[in-house]
């Protein structure tokens, strides 16, 4: 888990460069560089926005995507395994990038939904994940041409529940198909959420056909 805002509390002149001062990267730069030397490749998921990039809201309120897209590049190019920082090293390559985690639940990502005039609930949340996915994947892929994004990582939760609770997986999902974010890859967190035979359930055995088919139809 790379978190955003811990790596950059305050704003940084180029947001872009890895070598900015206001970047700490000291605690991933020993998770890259151990890794690194045991063979073991990482994937960095990437979110916590810091209150500059968000208007001054939470950590989990969806950033700018400019602000986003520039830290995805600066994150990509510290990693990339040949960019010096500013004491000359070269830290261990990561190229496995996951844009923001669990989107699909207001704890990771808000808002989730929007009310409507009439009072019904329009779900927000995918369209914004879009963005970022899209902007992350942009970013790394200038830096990192070969590198992998992976999109989603999505909370395992199996109901909507509006209007201040999460955004259900194939929702979330069949949300994200008008705007086909591009992605390599995309995760599912598997976390026990109920048994097999509970309909609603996600994951569940039952309905991973129902997933599969609603990650294809996004890419």
């Amino acid at each position: 888990d790379v978190l955003w805002n811990e790596v950059a509390p305050e704003l940084p002149a180029r947001g872009d460069d890895p070598n900015d001062p206001a970047y700490r990267w000291s605690r991933y730069d020993r998770v890259a560089d151990g890794l690194a030397r045991r063979g073991i490749a990482p994937i960095f998921n990437v979110y916590r926005s810091p209150s500059w990039a968000n208007g001054g809201r939470g950590p989990a309120w969806a950033p700018s995507e400019d602000d986003y897209g520039a830290f995805m590049t600066a994150l990509a190019r510290r990693y990339d395994g040949v960019t010096p920082d500013r004491d000359g090293l070269v830290h261990g390559p990561v190229e496995l990038f996951q844009a923001w985690n669990e989107p699909n639940i207001p704890r990771f990502l808000q808002p989730q939904w929007r009310t409507d005039a009439g009072g019904g609930h329009t779900a927000v949340s995918p369209g914004i994940y879009a963005g970022l996915l899209s902007t992350a994947s942009r970013s790394v892929k200038a830096v990192q041409p070969d590198a992998w994004v992976i999109g989603f990582g999505g909370a395992p939760n199996g109901t909507d529940r509006p209007p201040a609770g999460g955004t259900g997986v194939i929702t979330f999902i069949r949300g994200l198909v008008p705007f086909q974010p591009p992605a390599d890859a995309f995760a599912q967190h598997i976390y026990t959420a109920a048994g097999p035979g509970v309909p609603p359930a996600m994951p569940s055995l039952r309905r991973l056909d129902e997933l599969i088919g609603g990650i294809d139809r996004v890419r």
